[in-house]
């Protein structure tokens, strides 16, 4: 969904009072935080009100003032905003929008304020200056010291049994594969993408140390490994999906093969396997 259906939507229920500009910049408004500093210059002020028209009637993009934004976006409090609604305005919300996106009455403020940030975060890639992903907020994806410490113990366990399974003989390809940035990788979703090098950060470099230790015990090559994976990925491809349905088929058929039921660990490995570019291919510029 671009930005001006997505304003062009709420406006007859959040909107009222407000003419075309005020309510797209209203909209802006919603769903950032700003620095709280007197040198800091607001990048919505200097927008004119007869941008803010054409952003609404579709006539402009919004690539420009996204690209600005898109650090200081928050969903959280887009959510929020959404969530002051009363329930009446919020089952006309669920209404409007439901021929576009899945969403019901219990989760409007959520599935509106994920679907504006993808907005923003999508028009802003396609600025074509930006080299990473939107800041995420330092507790988004964070895991507690027992959580980090139960998914390492999973991670090791998940890896033993991947790497005794072997590979297919018909998928013995070798890869001369590099990590990338995933953001370079994933493009239909800024969540998966967020979620995805969040894994990569925090857990890359403990994933290579234990298929490293595991590999030398079992006389198993990595690449033995990453090969099963990229067929599998392939395969999942080749079915037409799209990237959010091949990564949930992934982390599933890693917990079917490993017989483990820690979907954040296997959610790990899968999330290794994309930055160290077995899943999904690098897009072309």
């Amino acid at each position: 969904m671009d930005f001006s259906l997505f304003a062009q939507l709420l406006k007859p229920l959040l909107g009222k009072g407000l003419n075309q500009d005020e309510f797209v910049q209203s909209l802006f408004y919603a769903i950032v935080v700003f620095p709280n500093s007197e040198s800091f210059v607001d990048p919505l002020e200097n927008v004119k009100y007869s941008m803010y028209r054409l952003y609404f009637s579709g006539s402009r993009r919004i690539n420009e003032i996204a690209y600005k934004i898109c650090n200081y976006a928050d969903r959280e409090i887009f959510r929020d905003y959404v969530l002051k609604q009363n329930d009446e305005v919020q089952t006309q919300l669920c209404n409007a929008f439901k021929p576009y996106i899945r969403i019901s009455k219990r989760n409007v403020p959520e599935k509106l304020a994920d679907l504006f940030y993808e907005i923003i975060f999508n028009a802003s890639k396609e600025k074509g200056k930006r080299k990473r992903i939107p800041k995420m907020k330092s507790n988004k994806f964070a895991d507690t010291s027992e959580d980090v410490l139960q998914i390492k113990e999973s991670l090791g366990e998940i890896i033993k049994e991947l790497v005794k399974t072997g590979t297919n003989p018909k998928e013995s390809e070798r890869l001369k594969m590099h990590a990338v940035c995933v953001s370079n990788k994933i493009t239909d979703s800024s969540i998966l993408c967020e979620s995805v090098t969040h894994y990569a950060v925090v857990y890359f470099k403990t994933i290579r140390k234990l298929f490293r230790n595991v590999s030398k015990s079992n006389s198993i090559d990595f690449d033995d490994v990453a090969t099963a994976v990229k067929f599998e990925y392939k395969k999942l491809k080749n079915k037409g999906l799209s990237q959010d349905e091949i990564y949930n088929a992934m982390v599933q058929w890693i917990c079917t093969k490993t017989n483990s039921t820690n979907i954040t660990a296997c959610s790990v490995i899968v999330s290794f396997f994309v930055q160290d570019c077995e899943v999904f291919d690098v897009v072309a510029k």
